[in-house]
């Protein structure tokens, strides 16, 4: 939010442990009341402690006001994505004067403000969500004088209501519902999002997949990505063979590290040359995600090398408690994402989901070396060399798999201008949105 809209500059010392940061002087918010550099004080000093500030805020120390327009925010240490994370949700300033005037957290989310340019008028659990245009905003007024969010948990329903003008536009509405619609009146858009699939193996030591590398390069390479893509997503996104979305900071570029392709004989000769006995190999996902499809493709490919995986799909509660204290699984898929864009987000799938500590990952103390190197290093280029690294063990010994991006969707009425697909959801851009 500082760098992309709320700050007029921002530059980084070479150090990469102060950076000095000045606002626009035109940012109000929703009460009348000026944003000034004591809200941005404010808002990361009372989020460095909770533990969204926590995972999001690394080494982040204190900010020095020099005036209402700017500051510098000091850091303990650098932290390679600190200013993703400075735009991430962390990034949604709030109002000082307001905060202490409704009684903190309970009483802002009651009745929020911010700086945008629509105003929360009210909400109705599992309904709907009103705003109402923001008069003042400092990019110039928007275009509709309210916008209703409505909560529609059928998707049949949330198609129809576009279609009939019942509604001007619905998010998220799955693939497979828009791509035969056939509707003069309605156009629809999509999108890679920023989180993609993930497919790794239970790691803890007592595992058989954790001591057969040559049962894990079978998988590897038995996973036809192209079926995913056409079987899953409609040939509509895109295929990775790293972690991270092609847009994430320090993200190694194609060619710079180890990989592999999908290659069925290969397949076989390592799945003869493994410990694999024929048993069922369990895969845990998340129950009606797209994410369960994809291990139905996955699933069928194992099966034509001869490998017998079995999908359990369960509700996402379940999910994590299996990953985090049974164990009860030989591998897992889920939708994996970094709220910094940045490949930082590695940390978090290698280490950060599981509350299980004995896991024991091939070359774990290299990586954790790399990671924590990667963390504290100002130089974009120097990260990108770390995590070159990273990729290739956890590609050479086959610790994670990743196969997709998802999607993001739009269905709008056709006279809608200035709609598209976010590559992240669930942004809603209204204030590009105009008939």
């Amino acid at each position: 939010a500082i760098k992309d809209i709320l700050a007029e500059s921002h530059e980084m010392s070479e150090d990469g442990k102060q950076i000095k940061v000045k606002l626009r002087d035109n940012v109000y918010f929703h009460d009348g009341t000026k944003l000034t550099s004591e809200d941005v004080k404010f808002t990361y000093d009372t989020l460095a402690t909770r533990p969204l500030g926590i995972a999001l805020l690394i080494n982040y120390d204190h900010i020095e006001i020099i005036d209402d327009l700017n500051f510098i925010i000091h850091m303990i240490a650098p932290f390679g994505p600190i200013l993703n994370s400075l735009c991430s949700r962390v990034g949604y300033i709030s109002s000082k004067a307001y905060w202490e005037k409704v009684g903190g957290f309970d009483g802002y989310n009651a009745h929020p403000i911010g700086t945008g340019p629509y105003k929360f008028v009210s909400a109705l659990s599992g309904d709907s969500i009103v705003f109402e245009r923001n008069e003042n905003y400092f990019r110039g007024k928007p275009a509709f004088k309210k916008v209703t969010l409505k909560i529609v948990p059928d998707v049949n329903t949330a198609v129809v209501a576009v279609e009939t003008g019942d509604a001007d536009a619905s998010m998220q509405i799955p693939i497979d519902s828009l791509i035969d619609l056939n509707n003069p009146d309605v156009v629809w858009d999509v999108a890679s999002d920023q989180a993609g699939g993930l497919f790794g193996f239970n790691f803890l030591p007592d595992k058989w997949v954790a001591k057969d590398l040559n049962f894990r390069k079978a998988v590897q390479y038995a996973i036809n990505k192209d079926d995913i893509n056409e079987g899953v997503f409609y040939g509509k996104t895109v295929t990775i063979d790293i972690y991270g979305a092609p847009t994430y900071s320090a993200r190694p570029p194609a060619g710079s590290y180890h990989t592999y392709t999908y290659d069925p004989a290969k397949a076989r000769e390592f799945l003869k040359a493994s410990n694999y006995d024929g048993r069922e190999f369990r895969v845990v996902t998340w129950a009606g995600h797209s994410v369960e499809k994809v291990c139905q493709v996955i699933q069928a490919n194992l099966q034509e090398v001869g490998i017998n995986m079995k999908v359990v799909a369960v509700d996402t509660p379940t999910y994590w408690d299996i990953l985090r204290r049974t164990g009860d699984h030989d591998g897992y898929m889920h939708p994996s994402g970094a709220s910094t864009w940045d490949m930082d987000g590695l940390n978090y799938y290698l280490y950060g989901m599981y509350s299980m500590k004995e896991i024991e990952f091939p070359h774990g103390k290299e990586l954790n070396d790399y990671i924590l190197a990667a963390r504290v290093e100002p130089d974009i280029n120097k990260r990108v060399e770390y995590y070159i690294k990273m990729c290739n063990i956890l590609n050479d010994e086959v610790v994670q798999i990743s196969t997709h991006m998802d999607l993001n969707t739009v269905l709008y009425r056709k006279g809608l201008k200035g709609v598209k697909a976010d590559y992240m959801q669930p942004v809603y851009r209204f204030y590009d949105w105009s008939y």
